[in-house]
């Protein structure tokens, strides 16, 4: 366990959670999408950094207003990954009012969490240096913790908060969290997630966030790694939509889910994928308990 830090992002949707992680993680690890609600699960990675072994969360999108028990679970699971990190980066853009991080600080000082603010997106800003200067003045003066610039676009300001924000934080202080991940079953969450990822990227508004996987049964043998899942959904039009025109969208969503798996884990992948309907399935306990968005 030497050197294993735990390291979580939070940020409200679409600030560049997915796309932070993946960089750090040299490889695709969770979703990245312009809409918002795309990551639902804690999803763990883990990576090195130098000589540092890192255990990075990722959190669920915090600006949704659903009331649904989806919504207060994924809630409930960011406020739980707070506990025991080492380091916790709050993700932001310039795009955004700076109210959720002021609020995430405040929820942290019991816990007394080292954090770094970081805005990304400051390419947005292109030619315009002075008016960058006077923003980068008014959001420094905003927040005490530091604060680090950067544009995960062009991958400007990333080496500094690497060095000087991740590595510098957690080598001047001690390992604070000594719990261990079930990695069988995070590597199961991130197959699902990802699965969900390509659904959401290749049904653009056709199909809303009605749409979930659950893996029924997992063989990873030596020469292929075998993935039965359902995907399920709300209503039968989005089940229609799903399997699309002689079953073509299916066999776009298995086909590239299938590639992203076999880049990731570098081993050929069996998947098999079943379109299910269940209504009402953001309420129903006992089933997002079973599909893992309920501890």
């Amino acid at each position: 366990m030497k050197n294993k830090y735990f390291v979580s992002i939070v940020g409200k949707s679409n600030v560049g959670k997915s796309t932070l992680i993946n960089h750090l993680c040299e490889q695709y690890v969770t979703s990245e999408s312009s809409k918002p609600e795309t990551t639902r699960l804690n999803i763990i990675a883990e990576t090195m950094l130098d000589d540092l072994n890192l255990i990075i969360i990722d959190t669920p999108g915090l600006s949704i207003k659903d009331s649904d028990l989806l919504s207060t679970a994924m809630k409930n699971s960011y406020l739980k990954s707070l506990e025991e990190l080492d380091l916790l980066i709050i993700l932001s853009d310039i795009t955004k009012s700076k109210n959720f991080e002021k609020n995430i600080l405040d929820i942290i000082k019991t816990e007394k969490t080292k954090a770094v603010i970081v805005i990304n997106k400051i390419d947005l800003f292109s030619e315009k240096l002075t008016e960058y200067q006077e923003f980068k003045k008014c959001i420094i003066k905003l927040f005490k913790e530091q604060v680090f610039f950067i544009s995960l676009r062009n991958h400007e300001g990333l080496s500094s908060f690497i060095k000087n924000g991740i590595l510098k934080e957690l080598r001047n202080s001690k390992i604070k969290n000594k719990r261990k991940f079930d990695k069988k079953r995070n590597e199961l969450i991130e197959i699902q997630e990802l699965i969900r990822g390509v659904i959401i990227n290749n049904t653009y508004q056709e199909l809303p966030y009605d749409a979930a996987v659950m893996i029924n049964k997992s063989t990873n043998a030596k020469s292929v790694y075998k993935i039965d899942a359902s995907i399920f959904v709300d209503k039968i039009n989005q089940r229609k939509i799903l399997i699309g025109s002689n079953g073509d969208m299916i066999k776009l969503i298995g086909s590239k889910s299938r590639n992203l798996l076999e880049s990731k884990y570098n081993k050929k992948f069996y998947l098999k994928l079943n379109v299910c309907v269940k209504k009402n399935w953001k309420n129903n306990y006992s089933f997002l308990k079973e599909i893992g968005y309920i501890a």
